[in-house]
């Protein structure tokens, strides 16, 4: 449309510039006339002949009619264009920030991609950075890193600048795959009594064991310890 409203703006322009260049020719040759060596009549006739048209004369006005309705559509045509240009910068930004929300707090292909027991990257950061689970993960830089993408992205979210928040999205999902598949620290199981503990069941296990031996033998031990009577008669 702006193409075809150009070509005929062009046109009354084109066409004003000849008519000003023909006026210009045609005072020249009036010129030439009256200081010519001919008859009053002649000149007069010829001066008849050289008059512009009633349309030719008209044609500045139109250039200038041309000119003002060129100028008031071309500013309502740069207001239109910033308009829709607005119009779908804000549809951009608003898919974007559906786009962005979705890694935050949906059901994420990417991790599920990844090999992730997570589905959803903020209930991943919240599992992975609790206090009781984040030391048992191997890759500690990797849980380093979650933590500070994921809060740049959720603080980049809030500011609106979604673009920026998409990206560190994305590289906290990375963060998860990565902690993830370095795993978790391997710990040795405690053993089920400590040495000090068995030491003392063994002592006490033995002290029991001498004394089921002394009551079992209590006889015999009394016969050692007191003399029998004919040994006491002899002595005598």
């Amino acid at each position: 449309m702006k193409g075809a409203f150009d070509s005929v703006f062009g046109s009354i322009s084109g066409l004003n510039s000849d008519s000003v260049s023909y006026r210009s020719n045609v005072d020249k040759l009036k010129q030439q006339i009256s200081l010519a060596d001919i008859d009053v009549q002649t000149k007069s006739q010829l001066f008849g002949i050289l008059e512009l048209p009633q349309g030719m004369q008209a044609i500045g006005t139109y250039n200038l009619d041309a000119t003002q309705i060129k100028e008031s559509f071309g500013s309502r045509l740069a207001a239109s264009s910033l308009r829709m240009d607005s119009i779908l910068n804000e549809m951009e930004n608003r898919l974007l920030k559906n786009e962005v929300y979705g890694l935050l707090y949906s059901e994420n292909g990417r991790l599920q991609k990844g090999s992730s027991q997570f589905e959803i990257l903020s209930e991943a950061q919240a599992t992975i950075l609790s206090k009781e689970n984040r030391p048992i993960w191997v890759n500690q830089s990797g849980v380093r890193d979650l933590e500070k993408d994921y809060a740049r992205a959720t603080k980049l979210y809030d500011e609106r600048n979604f673009a920026d928040a998409k990206d560190s999205a994305e590289k906290a999902i990375d963060d998860v795959i990565a902690i993830e598949k370095k795993g978790r620290v391997l710990t040795e199981n405690p053993p089920l009594f400590s040495q000090d503990l068995l030491f003392q069941v063994a002592a006490v296990l033995a002290a029991l064991l001498v004394a089921l031996y002394l009551f079992n033998n209590r006889g015999k031990i009394r016969g050692f310890i007191s003399p029998s009577a004919g040994e006491v008669d002899a002595g005598e």
